[in-house]
């Protein structure tokens, strides 16, 4: 049935695994030959592909491309199961990186060494170990659900491991940054989102898909039910007809200070919205100043690097807004229960371990009241 032999070939010695699976309903042969560039990987490969013919598995031989079992892949199990973000994020790798390398190898032939090898070639051309760990998983998964529907018998990325990837001090700003990045946004469109992302620790799609009736002014709170993600227009309307009646969302406090800004910039769209440029129908609070439009979320990065450059602030990401509401809240005392309600985290050891730093100084301080402590214990 099987056999696996040594065979010399213009690049080299490779060793070649051959089944013979008997006739097909044609009746030419039905062979599946792999080859190796080892006599441990052929005879690994042997070993186990006979362990499961002993067990009454067929090993298929039907072809099919990587190309070809990853858009079908989508098509089956990415569409009906994932988010819209979900689904764009994955296109993006396969379309964008998997296909253009490892596309053109047959499903069945694919081995720890090409995955091995893609990874490191990505990793060459400057991407993050972050990004290709990203697109390793995926690649993981959609061999796991071809074992699964046992169009494949062996997942190749099964015993490998993601690059490593050095966990980067996070960037945030003091108390005082963020009162000199607000001074400087004053009177420009920015100012709202900004000083709602930093007071709430909204991320920046559930800023940007913020409408005034999520605002209960009385109940002084806001009900966080959407964020805003770019995706196709094919995506969009195929998971706004899957959408289900039910929503989750959460409820977060507003204080004072923010009660009184929102209050403010409704007067200032409402009298904008009697201009005739204005054209907002959407009932969104945070709009362009001119036709009342959505942000635009790139437009929103480039002026806040802007800002923060005339400032002589250093740069941060508009999520990092969020970071430095959380960071100041647990270092001023606020429990990691409380935070991760704030955040919107599922469990409060998501929040200790993204958060579980303190800002600059209070190192110095906690050692500082220790000392005191075993001070007064001398005594």
């Amino acid at each position: 049935m099987a056999r696996y032999i040594n065979r010399e070939g213009k690049r080299g010695t490779s060793w070649l695994v051959q089944f013979d699976l008997g006739k097909k309903e044609d009746g030419s042969r039905n062979q599946i030959m792999r080859a190796f560039p080892t006599k441990k990987e052929a005879q690994a490969f042997y070993e186990e592909t006979m362990s499961l013919y002993r067990k009454g598995i067929v090993v298929k031989a039907e072809k099919m491309s990587m190309a070809i079992y990853l858009r079908e892949w989508i098509r089956t199990h990415v569409e009906p199961n994932t988010s819209a973000k979900t689904e764009e994020g994955y296109l993006s790798i396969i379309n964008r990186h998997l296909i253009p390398r490892l596309g053109h190898i047959q499903l069945h032939d694919l081995t720890p060494a090409h995955i091995k090898s893609y990874m490191a070639e990505q990793l060459s051309t400057g991407l993050s170990a972050r990004s290709v760990g990203n697109h390793f998983r995926l690649l993981r998964k959609a061999l796991e659900d071809a074992v699964k529907t046992e169009v494949l018998y062996r997942n190749p990325a099964a015993n490998l491991s993601p690059p490593r990837v050095v966990q980067k001090e996070m960037e945030i700003y003091t108390p005082d940054e963020l009162d000199t990045l607000l001074a400087n946004l004053e009177g420009t469109q920015l100012y709202a989102i900004t000083y709602m992302a930093v007071h709430t620790a909204m991320r920046r799609g559930e800023l940007l898909a913020l409408c005034w009736d999520d605002i209960d002014f009385d109940g002084r709170v806001v009900r966080v039910m959407r964020g805003h993600t770019v995706v196709t227009k094919a995506i969009a309307e195929r998971k706004k007809q899957k959408s289900t009646k039910t929503m989750r969302y959460r409820v977060v406090d507003l204080d004072s200070d923010v009660l009184q800004m929102l209050i403010e910039h409704r007067r200032k769209q409402d009298e904008l919205r009697r201009t005739i440029a204005y054209q907002d129908t959407t009932g969104l609070v945070f709009t362009t100043f001119r036709e009342g439009k959505m942000l635009c979320a790139s437009e929103l990065t480039r002026k806040l690097t802007e800002t923060q450059k005339k400032a002589g602030l250093k740069h941060i990401r508009f999520h990092d807004f969020r970071h430095t509401m959380l960071s100041i809240l647990i270092g001023s005392g606020v429990s990691y229960n409380t935070a991760a309600e704030l955040a919107g985290h599922s469990r409060p050891s998501t929040t200790a371990n993204m958060y579980g730093h303190v800002l600059p100084g209070q190192k110095r301080e906690a050692v500082e009241k220790l000392a005191d402590s075993i001070r007064s214990g001398r005594k």
